[in-house]
């Protein structure tokens, strides 16, 4: 639901799952096959194909910090953007003076934007946006998750949930 629009004509925007589900088929069309290896080449040489997986590995000590922090802003912003579901985006950023703390897109995203350019602009993604099990990363552009071949796709973006081991 937070990805917007969805892809141009001609790109790839398949789902984590659909690559997990997929990649390892040797039924797939040559186009998605291509995808997968260049996913599966990325993840390699960024160097998460390496490192510690916090999303599987939480409690390692090299993972408490990050996730710890991340499920605190993630449970800190459910509340709002449940509240801002009940009473709706209008009502709900008319009752804000902060102007930070509106919401567009379904309540998912700030209403301020990040920038962009060429009439493409960008919303910070807030924390609550993302499904269970994931976390926002440290820009707000997307959710992190446990796949690799995702992270090592948005690089940077995910990078500080996949230390060096």
């Amino acid at each position: 639901m937070y990805r917007g629009h969805g892809p141009e004509a001609g790109r790839f925007d398949f789902t984590p799952t659909f690559y997990s589900a997929n990649c390892p088929r040797a039924d797939i069309p040559s186009a998605l096959e291509k995808e997968c290896r260049a996913l599966d080449s990325a993840a390699r040489s960024k160097g998460y194909a390496d490192a510690l997986n916090c999303f599987e590995t939480p409690t390692d000590a090299k993972c408490t910090a990050v996730m710890a922090q991340a499920k605190v802003v993630k449970d800190a912003d459910i509340p709002k953007r449940d509240r801002c579901l009940k009473v709706g985006e209008d009502h709900y950023n008319d009752e804000q003076t902060d102007p930070k703390e509106r919401r567009s897109d379904d309540c998912n995203y700030s209403e301020q934007s990040l920038g962009g350019q060429h009439g493409k602009h960008w919303k910070l993604l807030l924390p609550a946006a993302c499904r269970d099990g994931t976390y926002v990363d440290q820009f707000g552009l997307d959710c992190c998750s446990a796949d690799i071949r995702f992270a090592a796709h948005t690089d940077p973006e995910c990078r500080a949930f996949y230390p060096k081991r």
